[in-house]
């Protein structure tokens, strides 16, 4: 065992996050696609998988979070999921910037299914739940929202990031695990630029509070915005699909609601350097604290 542990090691630090990031990952989503579609087939007219994977959830962020065996891993995986509470005085700002950054996000989404004609399968899972009544398929899409952003944050900004971020620096650790983030999504080169600023974005918001706890509410609720929007208005956003910006160009529609996402990119990206300015703030109250202590 110490051999194997020796071996581990001596890989790069770059190999062993992403390595361990896609297994957290790979673990969270295992339980999901196990758990939900089952929902689909085995008396659909009840939401009954919240239940499986409200517990599943919990032993997961818990034992990713250092609990359980072996009890000699249990500070690096707490330290690894990087999930203290927000300072007090950041949380008005990280609440901006989080709540800006979520409405870009969703209106780039749009923009992302826009960009060209894809095939109804695009949407995954997801259509699965407009086919399941309403108290169903809500129930689910929100538990479905949620798992996927406590494992998504979990993985990528916490067990990926932290450590390329201590040994490589903030920008290895941003970029690297933000790549990986979009090619695990799409390798669609029109789209997969899109899902690496997204988590650009996700993993500076985890970086500078050192936390994954505000990426977690803002991935849930994108996520939660967009399943609830199939199972709602499928139809509209088959619409959105079948149409392609970039073979039918942009009508006069397109072109305000692409003036709206523009305005909120430009808006993140002030939110995100006034939080850079209050986090820098706390950290150096912090540090005149000590040495006056």
């Amino acid at each position: 065992m110490d051999r194997i542990v020796l071996l581990w090691q001596k890989i790069p630090v770059i190999i062993r996050a992403v390595v361990g990031g896609l297994f957290v990952q790979l673990v969270g989503f295992a339980v999901l696609i196990a758990v939900i579609p089952l929902n689909f087939r085995v008396f659909p007219e009840v939401p009954w998988a919240i239940f499986p994977l409200g517990l599943a959830l919990w032993a997961y962020w818990s034992y990713f979070g250092g609990r359980g065996w072996p009890r000699g891993t249990a500070g690096i995986r707490r330290h690894l999921r990087r999930s203290d509470p927000v300072p007090r005085n950041l949380r008005v700002p990280v609440i901006v910037t989080a709540g800006i950054f979520s409405v870009t996000v969703m209106c780039v989404g749009i923009i992302q299914y826009a960009m060209k004609a894809m095939p109804p399968e695009a949407l995954g899972l997801a259509a699965n739940l407009a086919s399941l009544p309403y108290w169903t398929s809500v129930p689910l899409a929100i538990a479905a929202a949620f798992f996927v952003g406590v494992g998504e944050e979990l993985s990528f900004r916490g067990y990926m990031q932290v450590p390329i971020e201590e040994r490589h620096g903030p920008w290895l650790g941003l970029t690297v695990p933000a790549l990986v983030f979009a090619l695990a999504h799409s390798i669609d080169l029109m789209i997969l630029p899109i899902f690496f600023v997204v988590s650009i974005g996700w993993g500076y918001l985890a970086w500078r509070v050192n936390s994954i706890r505000p990426g977690i509410i803002i991935h849930a609720l994108v996520d939660s915005v967009a399943f609830l929007w199939v199972i709602f208005r499928i139809e509209d956003l088959k619409r959105i699909m079948d149409y392609s910006l970039i073979e039918d160009g942009l009508t006069s529609g397109y072109w305000f609601f692409l003036s709206i996402t523009i305005f909120l990119c430009v808006a993140s990206l002030a939110a995100f350097v006034r939080l850079h300015r209050a986090t820098c703030r706390e950290a150096s109250e912090r540090v005149s604290s000590g040495e006056a202590s």
